[in-house]
C-alpha cells in the first residue's frame, strides 16, 4: 500500500511535507537496526556449525557468484552501459537480507540456514561490495 501511495504522489507531482518527511527519516535511520537486533535475538537458539556447509554455500552463492552471473549476462547478453552494469553487480553483491529469514519463518524451512546466512553475510557484504567496487 505505501509503495503504491509513493508511486501515485511521485507522478501526481504531489510533494510531502517537510514534516512527514523529516518523520519518515528518522525511522528509516533505526528500521534496520531493529531488524538486525530482532534478528540476532532470534539466531541466539540456533546451532550454526551444524549447518556450515550450507551457509558456506548461501554466501558464496551471494557474494561471488551472482555478481559474476550478473556481470556475465549483462556484459555479454545485454551489453550494458559500464554505469548500469556497475550497479547492477554491486546489487547483485549483497547477501540475504531480513526478508529471507521472514520467508523461513513462515514456511518453517530451515530456519537456523539462512539466519546464520544472514549473521555472517551482512559484514561480509561490506567488504565484498568494496571488493566489487574496486574491481569495476
Amino acid at each position: 500500500m505505501g509503495l503504491l501511495l509513493g508511486l501515485i504522489f511521485n507522478l501526481a507531482g504531489i510533494e510531502i511535507f517537510s514534516t512527514f518527511n523529516s518523520t519518515f527519516d528518522l525511522i528509516s535511520v533505526g528500521t534496520i537496526s531493529v531488524a538486525l537486533f530482532s534478528l540476532g535475538g532470534s539466531i541466539v537458539k540456533y546451532n550454526l556449525s551444524k549447518n556450515f556447509r550450507k551457509i558456506s554455500l548461501i554466501i558464496i552463492a551471494s557474494l561471488f557468484m551472482h555478481p559474476l552471473i550478473t556481470f556475465t549476462i549483462g556484459h555479454f547478453g545485454f551489453n550494458l552501459s559500464t554505469e548500469i552494469l556497475r550497479g547492477a553487480i554491486i546489487t547483485s553483491a549483497m547477501g540475504p537480507g531480513i526478508n529471507a529469514f521472514i520467508f523461513s519463518s513462515i514456511y518453517e524451512q530451515e530456519k537456523e540456514v539462512v539466519a546464520g546466512a544472514v549473521l555472517i553475510c551482512t559484514p561480509l557484504s561490506i567488504f565484498g561490495t568494496l571488493l566489487w567496487i574496486a574491481i569495476l
